[in-house]
């Protein structure tokens, strides 16, 4: 399940909310292109990243092998959420898929990528979602 949002949490964003992830073990699923952004990110303020993905890291480019350089662990099967303190996912890992019954076992919070750039911006959010109206919604 992908955690809810106390009255707290909302409270803690921005900067703020990305120091207490410093020195913090936090695990990224799916490093495509915005999940590598995602570990980029949590390794700028000093997050201790590891990343996995259900492709080899061999196939997954140059962009996957940047972050081994830049302090980012390449880590596969159950030992990526070790520790953890935190797990972001990719858009297409589904939330109840078996890779992260590890990290549900032990209560970890599991939040997706668009989560962790609101909690990451500064500035106030509207979001507008759903299967319809959201051209004439943002229109009116």
């Amino acid at each position: 399940m992908i955690a809810l949002l106390e009255e707290a949490d909302v409270a803690t964003r921005g900067r703020t909310w990305l120091a207490t992830l410093a020195g913090r073990r936090v695990t990224v699923v799916g490093l495509a292109k915005s999940g590598i952004a995602a570990a980029r990110l949590l390794s700028s303020v000093q997050a201790e990243v590891r990343a996995t993905d259900a492709k080899p890291v061999a196939s997954l480019g140059r962009d996957v092998a940047a972050l081994a350089a830049a302090g980012v662990h390449l880590v596969d099967g159950p030992a990526a959420f070790a520790g953890a303190a935190l797990v972001v996912i990719s858009p297409g890992v589904p939330v109840s898929g078996p890779q992260l019954a590890p990290a549900r076992a032990r209560g970890v919070p599991i939040i997706g990528e668009l989560e962790l750039g609101w909690r990451a911006m500064e500035s106030d959010t509207i979001a507008i979602t759903g299967t319809n109206g959201k051209t004439t919604t943002t229109a009116l």
